[in-house]
C-alpha cells in the first residue's frame, strides 16, 4: 500500500509521467493481450472485490464477460444487474446482496465446560 502523499507513478519509477485530469495511460504491458486473458484479469478483479467483503459495488466491464461474472456473483449469493453502457462492447453493471456474516463455529472448552 503506498505511503499518503506519494503518487503511483513515483511509486512505479515513472515520475517524468504527466498526466492530465481524466487521462490515462498504460502502467504495465503484459505479453499477452488477447480477448480471454484481459476477460480473465476482469473477472479475477471482480471476484477480489466479492472475496475483500464488497456487497454493493458498480462498475464497467466487457460486454462478452457478463455471463461469467453473474454466475460469479450468484456463486456468492449476490444481485448483478447490467445495462447498456452506450459504448460497444461495454455494459454498466451493479453487484448488490447483504454482507457477509462470520463463519462462526462451535469449540468445546471454555467458561461452561469447567
Amino acid at each position: 500500500m503506498p505511503r499518503p502523499g506519494i503518487q503511483l507513478n513515483e511509486l512505479l519509477g515513472v515520475c517524468d509521467m504527466e498526466l492530465e485530469s481524466g487521462d490515462m495511460d498504460l502502467i504495465v504491458s503484459f505479453p499477452d493481450q488477447s480477448e480471454v486473458f484481459t476477460l480473465g484479469v476482469e473477472a479475477g478483479m471482480f471476484w477480489q472485490r466479492m472475496q475483500s467483503g464488497e456487497r454493493e459495488f458498480e462498475l464497467v466491464v466487457h460486454t462478452s464477460n457478463i455471463e461469467c461474472l453473474r454466475r460469479m456473483a450468484a456463486a456468492e449469493g449476490l444481485v448483478f444487474a447490467d445495462v447498456d453502457a452506450g459504448i460497444e462492447g461495454w455494459s454498466e453493471c451493479s453487484v448488490s446482496g447483504t454482507p457477509l456474516r462470520p463463519a462462526l463455529k462451535l469449540v468445546r472448552g471454555g467458561l461452561a465446560d469447567t
